[in-house]
């Protein structure tokens, strides 16, 4: 019997199948993901429910979509993404196009993939200067960054629009993702950025909890702040029912940095019926604290700005403040009242 499944869906079979386990472990000879890396937490719980190691291997749309996997038989390397197959060629890149191995670096060193074969994409249609930045000598870079061992074997370490900026600091939320999910109550994790003051970024972590789980965010803060460095652990931490997937089984980390712009209510008009419908949901993903900051930075602010204190700068309000047209600034208060932020009378 054979396993192939998005990411998605090993997670969820691997941590939450009821079924019959021993007759599934005895018929399961070969298991396959793909999609997005899976944790090594969940490879581990592969082995000890089933008694086989899942197989990865990595591919994009424009290499058909193929470009390594892991060597069957061989007993899998938990978090590879295998060797490149026959007659492709991958490379590790810096920004530049010159080679991160090979004489350029150290075994390990994290770089961009590359990749080289008979299955590459020509180019983009009609798009000569996007295909120009992606291709070079018949060289596809992928947007993925990774490293290498000694054995040839790649290790997925992240893609660059993904890492966060911490104080100087480069930090890769897949590794964070991976201890994170270790914790007995997390069932699923992202990792993202979030815009701060005096950092740059901050590090949060976004949870679906398992069920029945009475987790704290506090709980999981104190936990990952023992097994990461100081600079890395997430000090913000948001419980979620679920998190946006595509079909294949990937997190999609721009919908929910989407979704955390929406419900930002520093970004709206101060006051306008809009900031008021989303007030308490800014409350929970924000915290309190940041919403009356927000306001009291507000209260002087002409009314088509706000002040978003997220992002450090002030931005135009993406909507224009109806509830406040043609009213003083005592309306201004009263309406602002209404919702009881404390502080802001």
């Amino acid at each position: 019997m054979r396993l192939i499944g998005g990411n998605g869906q090993v997670k969820r079979l691997v941590g939450e199948f009821q079924g019959d386990v021993a007759c599934l472990a005895m018929n399961l000879r070969v298991a396959v993901a793909g999609g997005s890396a899976l944790p090594a937490d969940i490879h581990k719980q592969s082995e000890d429910r089933f008694g086989v190691t899942i197989l990865e291997g990595y591919g994009l749309s424009e290499t058909s979509p193929i470009a390594c996997f892991s060597r069957f038989g061989e007993k899998p390397r938990v978090g590879s993404i295998g060797v490149p197959i026959p007659d492709m060629e991958m490379k590790l890149i810096r920004d530049d196009w010159s080679e991160v191995t090979g004489g350029h670096g150290e075994i390990g060193e994290i770089g961009e993939i590359a990749i080289k074969g008979h299955n590459t994409m020509k180019g983009y249609c009609k798009r000569p200067e996007k295909t120009a930045e992606v291709i070079k000598e018949g060289w596809f870079r992928s947007g993925d960054l990774a490293r290498k061992d000694e054995d040839g074997f790649y290790y997925i370490v992240d893609r660059p629009k993904d890492m966060i900026i911490r104080g100087g600091f480069n930090v890769y939320p897949r590794e964070l993702e991976e201890v994170l999910m270790e914790y007995p109550a997390v069932s699923l994790v992202a990792v993202i950025g979030v815009p701060h003051d005096s950092h740059g970024e901050e590090i949060k972590a976004v949870v679906v909890k398992k069920a029945g789980s009475r987790m704290a965010e506090d709980d999981l803060v104190v936990w990952a702040k023992e097994r990461l460095a100081a600079y890395k652990y997430p000090r913000n931490v948001q419980f979620v029912d679920a998190l946006p997937m595509a079909p294949t089984g990937k997190i999609l980390k721009r919908e929910l940095a989407r979704r955390r712009r929406q419900l930002c209510p520093q970004c709206v008009p101060f006051g306008s019926s809009l900031w008021v419908a989303r007030k308490e949901a800014c409350t929970e993903n924000h915290g309190a604290d940041s919403v009356v900051a927000a306001a009291r930075r507000n209260w002087p602010a002409p009314r088509s700005r706000s002040a978003c204190p997220l992002q450090g700068r002030w931005r135009l309000a993406e909507q224009e403040d109806s509830a406040f047209s043609g009213t003083s600034g005592g309306s201004r208060r009263a309406v602002s009242s209404s919702w009881s932020v404390p502080g802001t009378r």
